[in-house]
């Protein structure tokens, strides 16, 4: 077993709840976070924004804020983010075609039962 495992570093920041959907709906075009908040409406307000500035320091996304009254932010992809973004868009891909996903959408369905 390697014990730094250059794969976990790749990841890491995309690593949680909301962030590989975060960078998904960032892939499609720039939103701003009510947009986000929006797209996924099971993720806290609180947990996206922390979420967004942990991706924004990690290099993945990037904010623009618009000089106007009320102020505008929007939020993009970095180019690292849309390489990560296209990564995970393919991994999905993948899984869809190996029919992966139904097993765990149907585990989703009777959270009881373990997943084999």
């Amino acid at each position: 077993m390697m014990q730094n495992c250059r794969i976990d570093n790749v990841f890491r920041p995309a690593v949680g709840k909301w962030k590989p959907n975060i960078l998904l709906n960032l892939s499609e075009r720039p939103l701003r976070i009510s947009e986000l908040e929006d797209r996924l409406p099971d993720a806290h307000p609180r947990v996206l924004k922390r979420q967004m500035r942990s991706l924004e320091a990690d290099g993945l996304v990037q904010k623009k804020t618009y000089t106007e009254t009320p102020p505008k932010v929007e939020y993009s992809l970095t180019e690292y983010g849309e390489a990560l973004a296209a990564i995970l868009d393919e991994l999905i891909k993948s899984a869809t075609e190996h029919d992966i996903l139904r097993k765990y959408d149907k585990a989703a369905e009777n959270p009881n039962k373990r997943i084999r």
